[in-house]
């Protein structure tokens, strides 16, 4: 548990207590159905959601994929940082943190533990938002806590979803190099991360709730739609061919460094299935694919996400 909070958001969210009860039923002779009740399990769910932004995707990222604490300056860089999200696959290495809820003015609670149980990305040129995130997971059961010393919030760019490119490459060649220009109209990463919640005997005074996570197998998901001028995404989702698509939905140059952007970025490796037909601003047509992440051989794991900023350290 952290006793105080070490960083502040922009992004709405709520953490939520959760219970098992178990009722004892009666049977007396009269239509009351329960005698008793008692509370068996104890913990709590949360949920955040708003505009992502470069500063602080990299603290949501060590939740959803693994710990990494300093971005390193790319080819050409010099105030630029990347921090490289890309999954460990032998071991379950997701960070948890303490999260703070509530209002100041009534209480202020804290769950501990708290492990991220899914997550979605979303860039959506149609409309006016900017890069949108969902997370939500579960932690250890709310607790009141005095009103604490909340952080600068610190807020990076915004992402634009008219500044999204897409690569989709195939066969040996690397990951990022193919660009497909001004055809991708939308597009969103999801994951469900198969958290578990372990509630293992302690003794009497051990409380109610999980003592450990665990994690299982997974993958995830990204949903493409692309305006149809031809059918090249068509024959490659129809002959089943894998694919590797990175996404990156870019913000404004980091200033002393030409050349470089803010930006959000995910690399998916799969085929791409389920399609489905749509309409483009009411005059052209659109193909909706979905890829599954599938292991790539070469890197060795199915989906990675990446930020660059000019955030150095976490």
């Amino acid at each position: 548990m952290i006793p105080v909070p070490t960083h502040s958001f922009y992004l709405g969210g709520t953490i939520q207590q959760a219970f098992d009860v178990y009722r004892k039923t009666i049977t007396d002779g009269t239509l009351e159905l329960y005698a008793s009740e008692t509370i068996t399990r104890k913990w709590s769910e949360w949920q955040v959601a708003g505009a992502i932004d470069t500063y602080n995707a990299p603290f949501w990222f060590n939740m959803l994929v693994k710990p990494v604490t300093t971005g390193v300056a790319p080819p050409g860089g010099t105030t630029s940082r990347l921090w490289t999200f890309t999954p460990i696959v032998t071991s379950d290495v997701q960070k948890s943190a303490t999260l703070f809820f509530g209002d100041p003015n009534v209480q202020i609670w804290q769950a501990a533990y708290s492990m991220a149980d899914a997550f979605t990305i979303t860039s959506d040129a149609t409309g006016t938002d900017p890069v949108m995130i969902e997370i939500n997971g579960m932690g250890q059961p709310m607790t009141k806590v005095s009103d604490p010393v909340v952080p600068t919030r610190a807020v990076g760019d915004a992402l634009l979803p008219t500044y999204m490119q897409c690569w989709i490459d195939t066969g040996a060649g690397v990951i990022g190099t193919t660009e497909v220009v001004s055809r991708l109209v939308s597009a969103t990463l999801s994951a469900d991360l198969t958290r578990t919640r372990k509630f293992l005997p302690g003794g009497p005074t051990s409380g109610l709730s999980f003592n450990r996570t665990g994690v299982g197998k997974r993958a995830a998901t990204s949903t493409l739609r692309f305006e149809v001028p031809d059918t090249a995404e068509w024959d490659l989702m129809d002959a089943g061919t894998p694919c590797k698509v990175r996404v990156r939905i870019s913000g404004a140059p980091i200033a002393a460094d030409p050349g470089q952007y803010h930006y959000i970025q995910w690399d998916i490796f799969g085929i791409m299935a389920e399609p489905a037909w749509g309409e483009f601003e009411t005059t052209n047509r659109t193909l909706d694919v979905t890829i599954t992440s599938t292991k790539d051989a070469t890197v060795g794991y199915s989906w990675a996400l990446y930020c660059q900023s000019n955030r150095t350290t976490l």
